[in-house]
Order: C-alpha cells, then structure tokens, then sequence
C-alpha cells in the first residue's frame, strides 16, 4: 500500500486533530461527573442542615 507523502501528512494532521478532540469531550465529561457529584453533596448538606 503506497502512498504520496502529502496525502499521509493530512492523514497524520487528521489523527492528530481527532486525538485532541477526545481529550476535549474527555476533559468535558470529567467536569460534569465532578458538577453531579458536587450537586450531590451539596443535596446531602442540605438534607443534613434541614
């Protein structure tokens, strides 16, 4: 399987773009697991106050 340089510098850029795009909705995901979690507690101290 040949292929012409260019075409496979596109492709690395590609990969390389793609990679940092999960990173992003990784990064995304792990502060809304934080946010809920922190939504929970706080629920929970307000249990705990009222």
């Amino acid at each position: 399987m040949t292929m012409n340089p260019p075409i496979m510098i596109l492709m690395m850029i590609t990969i390389m773009i793609a990679v940092q795009e999960v990173l992003v909705l990784l990064d995304l995901i792990q502060v809304l697991l934080i946010m809920v979690h922190h939504m929970k507690a706080l629920q929970n101290m307000q249990k705990l106050l009222i």
